[in-house]
């Protein structure tokens, strides 16, 4: 799922040979302390459990062992004159990981 739009074809064009989509995922610092194999990510609301194991297993040669998501509402903002409050939802992610049998540590 991207919303970038594939170039279309045009003879004598280069061909295009790698297509990223639009997901981003940032590592965080968990908040509570956990086993050393559990992972806390912070990524795009776009990505789904499936998208984010293909992600890592077959970009980053990370075996994924389970994963948990949860949607988290983000920072408040309150608008000068119409006395509302937006929200910024970013979709948290906890993942259990087994990389080659060693442990993460920040």
């Amino acid at each position: 799922m991207s919303t970038r739009w594939y170039p279309i074809y045009q003879k004598g064009g280069p061909q295009l040979r790698v297509f990223l989509p639009n997901f981003w995922m940032k590592l965080v610092r968990p908040t509570h302390n956990q086993p050393p194999n559990i992972v806390q990510f912070s990524c795009s609301m776009e990505m789904t459990t499936p998208d984010i194991k293909n992600y890592l297993e077959k970009i980053y040669n990370v075996k994924v062992i389970e994963i948990r998501t949860r949607i988290a509402l983000g920072k408040t903002k309150k608008l000068l004159e119409l006395e509302m409050l937006s929200k910024r939802m970013i979709l948290n992610m906890h993942m259990l990981l087994c990389l080659f049998k060693r442990n993460f540590s920040f």
